[in-house]
């Protein structure tokens, strides 16, 4: 689950599938703006120093194709 979305500050996003997962943030263009490790059941990811516009969570398991990826608009 992502949350909320569109954000301002930062952007929740939870997990119960009990396995180390990595969320990398992208911007429109692609450019990997940050990779935070994700090994809890909940994350908050900061996006206050970000520009508005689109951005793209993607959530990825080591090694493993990329498991989910969503789309978040920053206010």
């Amino acid at each position: 689950h992502l949350g909320p979305n569109p954000c301002v500050t930062q952007i929740t996003l939870t997990q119960n599938l009990q396995v180390p997962l990595e969320v990398e943030l992208y911007d429109v263009y692609g450019r990997r703006l940050s990779v935070v490790p994700f090994a809890t059941n909940r994350i908050n990811i900061p996006m206050n120093e970000l520009a508005a516009g689109n951005y793209f969570l993607r959530v990825v398991q080591t090694g493993q194709p990329v498991f989910k990826t969503f789309k978040v608009i920053k206010l």
